[in-house]
């Protein structure tokens, strides 16, 4: 039986979206200018440093991954369902999970991590003592995000997106400190930047369980496990553990072949390139984090035509989000990089960048599919196949760079094993949902192509007319702002779509005026 069309509630996605939206744009104000002061503070060497030991300890959150799909999709399919009980019972198993993979992590850390840094990682060996002080503090800012997500994953089942965007000025405000203290310490930098970070992290975790536990009955202990459901969700962790691991050896073993190869100079590079990556996902990202709970609660409703139509939906929107954005920045590398880090880039950097951008663009037209091939919950075939395309990034680089390849052939080869999984991905799809990939490749491929070549094509040429000065640079940035409106307005949004957002804007001139 179809479920009601009120059950997917567009106003609270509208409404979640803008929470998240206002979230997204204090963590990126404070991030881009909490990386270039500390850039400057630190100097290229002792950022290279933390950036490779804070994303060394990442690679012992290889579960998180798998636990964070899981709990998602358990408490929304619940949820969809109407089962109060039963999210209780996920929420206190994952809380479960969580805690000892915490643990898991502060064991590994401590003995083959400790090891690998002392031993492998090509670290001068003047900063060798201040690079272990910085592990132990990322080892602990570590678990401290481990233990948070259950608590996300919760606010975010219920779609209480409004505390994200509240908790966020506190977590901003945070990074802004640590950075800002540098100026003032008398101690090594290095050390007292890696020391300054979890102070926040921990501050954050203790409001969130605080609100957790006060607003929700169902984060309420529970004293009785059912030994089925955890063999369910522990089935489901698993096989989400492969492609997890797999992710791991195909992003942060990355950042180690590049200090193997090449040295900690291409780790700040690498760095700095994801960390613009990261922000061009968060674009489209907050729209999906508000969308996602509906596409697993629709599934779970039986709702197969709203499931379907959510997931093309969400592909299609989630492109002309982050592309709107995406254009100027591929456009324009250059002369924005010199805006936020000075004249004086890292290496390679503006080919990392814009390799980046590209995969964070299939990266995000992929999040929808990739939340739609857990509603089920039966992913063993999925995470095989899923994890043999990621493993082989890391592969392909490390043959790459054996053979004398230079660091710009690794984001390349990123960039094309994530066009691999997305082909992937929706065949998957197709074969075990029915997905209908007609639809999909007319409603939502089709509007991609279209306006990236007709955007991209139009913009490359105003480049080339613009004359290179300041002034022209901050106008051509502009112009292809306004071009991609254009293309996205006509070309993405289909006739019901177009006419909604001119009532919209009419009804906000007339009530201006």
């Amino acid at each position: 039986m179809a479920v009601p069309q009120s059950n997917i509630d567009k106003k609270r996605m509208a409404k979640n979206t803008m929470y998240l939206y206002i979230r997204m744009i204090l963590l990126l104000c404070v991030n881009f200018f909490t990386v270039r002061l500390a850039l400057n503070i630190l100097g290229i060497v002792n950022y290279g440093i933390f950036d490779l030991i804070f994303g060394f300890v990442v690679m012992f959150m290889t579960l998180n991954n798998s636990l964070v799909g899981m709990i998602h999709r358990f408490l929304c399919y619940e949820m969809g369902k109407g089962n109060q009980r039963n999210v209780r019972l996920v929420f206190n198993i994952s809380l479960l999970f969580f805690l000892s993979a915490a643990l898991m992590y502060v064991v590994l850390a401590e003995t083959v991590g400790l090891w690998f840094v002392r031993n492998k990682l090509n670290i001068p060996e003047t900063r060798m003592t201040a690079a272990l002080v910085a592990y132990q503090f990322a080892v602990f800012s570590v678990v401290l995000k481990t233990v948070q997500i259950p608590y996300n994953a919760i606010i975010t089942a219920f779609e209480r997106m409004d505390i994200f965007a509240k908790v966020t000025i506190i977590e901003v405000t945070g990074q802004l400190v640590s950075v800002l203290l540098l100026k003032v310490v008398t101690f090594d930098l290095l050390i007292a930047y890696s020391c300054f970070f979890p102070f926040s992290d921990m501050l954050v975790v203790s409001i969130y369980m605080i609100y957790c536990y006060t607003h929700f009955k169902e984060c309420k202990p529970i004293m009785s496990f059912s030994k089925a459901r955890i063999l369910h969700m522990g089935s489901f962790f698993s096989w989400g553990s492969l492609s997890a691991l797999a992710r791991v050896f195909g992003d942060q073993g990355l950042n180690i072949l590049l200090n193997v190869f090449c040295g900690v100079t291409f780790n700040a590079t690498f760095g700095l390139a994801n960390k613009l990556g990261i922000a061009v996902c968060q674009i489209a990202g907050k729209f999906q984090v508000a969308l996602n709970p509906q596409i697993v609660k629709s599934y779970g409703a039986k709702d197969d035509k709203g499931f379907f139509d959510l997931v093309i939906s969400a592909s299609r929107y989630s492109f002309l989000l982050i592309w709107l954005f995406a254009l100027p920045l591929l456009i324009q590398t250059e002369f924005l990089l010199k805006l936020w880090l000075g004249e004086k880039l890292p290496v390679d950097i503006i080919i990392f960048v814009r390799y980046t951008v590209l995969s964070s663009i299939v990266n995000t037209v992929n999040c929808p599919l990739w939340t739609a091939a857990f509603a089920n919950g039966k992913v063993k075939g999925y995470h095989i196949g899923l994890s043999i395309l990621i493993f082989l990034m890391f592969v392909l680089s490390y043959c790459a760079l054996l053979m004398g390849a230079t660091a710009k052939w690794v984001p390349g080869i990123i960039f094309g094993v994530n066009m691999l999984t997305w082909g992937y991905r929706v065949r998957y799809l197709k074969k075990v949902y029915g997905f209908p990939l007609k639809q999909y490749m007319k409603n939502a491929v089709k509007s991609i192509v279209l306006i990236m070549f007709i955007s991209t094509s139009i913009s490359i040429v105003l480049k080339n007319v613009f004359p290179t000065s300041f002034v022209f640079n901050i106008l051509l940035g502009l112009t292809c702002l306004f071009v991609n409106l254009v293309f996205i307005f006509r070309l993405g949004l289909n006739y019901s779509e177009r006419s909604y957002c001119i009532q919209k804007i009419k009804g906000v001139i007339g009530y201006g005026c």
